[in-house]
């Protein structure tokens, strides 16, 4: 009695050696694997595999989870942009339409059409000559210039 007692003070009489432990372990893992006609449970082995990579899984989905919110993060900020530039350039727009400095579209150089062609290539002509045809090209007075061949002619 006085051994129960003094084991019970010292609070290891709970504690098991280790191959008591692994013993205790492996059948635990063997009633959640296995049923009573010894067939492998589907849950069972999954329950397994989670608790052995539970770590590992949470990380990789976590990293996954992060990183398609970050993406949408930036594809609804950069929507938000366009439009607010896209807004901004009709409000220009109508502007120029309104105090008449606007006479027609191809005075209007946009962002997106900056982007597109930052040569300004595309700009449409108006009526039927180019954007750079000038009177200086038309003026034949200027051909003994020695440049004269270098200068752009419409």
């Amino acid at each position: 009695m006085l051994r129960r007692s003094c084991l019970w003070r010292l609070g290891n009489y709970r504690q098991h050696s280790d191959k008591e432990r692994d013993r205790i372990a492996q059948e635990r893992q063997r009633r959640i694997l296995y049923d009573h006609a010894g067939n492998v449970k589907l849950s069972g082995l999954l329950f397994l595999f989670w608790e052995e990579f539970r770590l590992p899984i949470l990380c990789v989905a976590g990293g996954i989870v992060f990183l398609i919110g970050y993406n949408k993060l930036i594809y609804y900020l950069s929507a938000k942009e366009f439009a607010h530039e896209k807004s901004i350039d009709q409000q220009s727009e109508a502007n120029a339409r309104l105090s008449g400095k606007l006479k027609g579209d191809r005075y209007l150089v946009k962002p997106r059409r900056q982007l597109d062609d930052p040569d300004f290539l595309n700009i449409p002509s108006y009526a039927g000559k180019g954007v750079y045809s000038s009177k200086l090209f038309d003026d034949d007075s200027a051909s003994t210039d020695p440049l004269f061949s270098e200068k752009r002619r419409n």
